[in-house]
């Protein structure tokens, strides 16, 4: 078992009482390949496949057969499917197929033909031919990985072009649990009305910038991203909503946002981080400021929303120095 010299990683199965009948890890050090190893070996689940805009419908949706709903998964970012949804892919093979497909822009017009959805990442269900496909955005999670297609990376452009000067990044943050499942849940809603062409006059500020790309919602794992979480709320209460969870205390997840303002004589070359999260203090990097705005009011759409839009409106309005 050693003779390979010691493994980064191993599983012990129901019964192993020896060294022989541990499983090694002996890829590289991935999220992807960890979480694949783990869902494919030791949980036995199937892989999710990916398909493309010419193989989708004579791969997919025609073999899967008429007796299926076919579920069907956008990602912006290529990753495997979680193991939970690999879990219900083979819980419910008999009445469900799915698969997944990676989104890019310049296919856009495609999937918005096809499908009617506008971005990804989302879930779209397909039942039978020519009833309308059920779509549900997903929020995505804010990660080292995603942060400059959010618009999260103040080391980066806006993701609606190198040319925007301002722009926003709503947060929930909090340790997986009940609590950051409910406001999850919130910002989920919140970012369909944002979404939704039946906009309140009174949300319409946030609404233009959602639909713009200058405002972009995200969640985040407090206890795994627990230095970013620090930085951005920091705070008396932070230990309740980031970094490891102790016995004592009560999760509290949190909404909070960051409106990033770029100075347009700044125009050196973008340097790329190696981990954004380990390099928010060096200043040198950034291309934009970050100005961060905790919310502090209930959980409620309506107040969410309301709090959201008002806060961009006076971040557009308002002349704030850069710094």
């Amino acid at each position: 078992f050693l003779s390979s010299g010691i493994p980064s990683l191993v599983a012990k199965p129901p019964g192993c009482r020896e060294l022989k009948c541990l499983i090694r890890y002996s890829k590289g050090l991935s999220y992807d390949s960890i979480l694949d190893w783990i869902a494919t070996l030791l949980l036995d689940l199937p892989r999710i496949r990916y398909f493309s805009s010419q193989n989708l419908i004579p791969e997919f949706i025609q073999k899967s057969g008429p007796h299926k709903v076919k579920v069907i998964l956008f990602s912006d970012t290529g990753e495997r499917a979680l193991p939970f949804v690999r879990e219900a892919a083979k819980k419910y093979s008999e009445f469900m197929s799915f698969g997944c497909v990676l989104w890019r822009q310049e296919e856009a017009s495609i999937w918005k033909s096809r499908l009617g959805l506008e971005l990804a990442p989302a879930v779209v269900f397909i039942k039978d031919p020519g009833v309308q496909p059920i779509i549900v955005y997903v929020l995505p999670q804010l990660r080292s990985i995603t942060a400059s297609k959010l618009g999260c990376d103040p080391a980066d452009f806006s993701a609606a072009g190198k040319d925007v000067e301002t722009w926003y990044c709503v947060v929930v943050a909090g340790r997986p649990g009940f609590q950051l499942d409910q406001l999850r849940s919130t910002m989920r809603i919140v970012q369909d009305e944002l979404g939704s062409e039946d906009i309140d006059g009174h949300n319409f500020a946030a609404a233009t910038a959602y639909k713009d790309k200058r405002l972009s919602l995200s969640w985040l794992d407090g206890e795994m991203q627990k230095k970013f979480c620090y930085y951005c709320l920091p705070s008396e209460t932070v230990h309740e909503t980031c970094g490891p969870r102790q016995y004592q205390e009560q999760d509290v997840a949190r909404i909070f946002m960051i409106r990033f303002r770029r100075d347009p004589n700044h125009q050196k070359p973008v340097v790329k981080r190696i981990n954004t999260w380990w390099r928010l203090d060096d200043e040198e990097q950034d291309l934009a400021s970050m100005l961060i705005a905790p919310y502090s009011g209930a959980n409620e759409i309506s107040e969410v929303l309301s709090w959201i839009s008002n806060t961009v409106r006076d971040g557009d309005t308002n002349e704030i120095p850069f710094f």
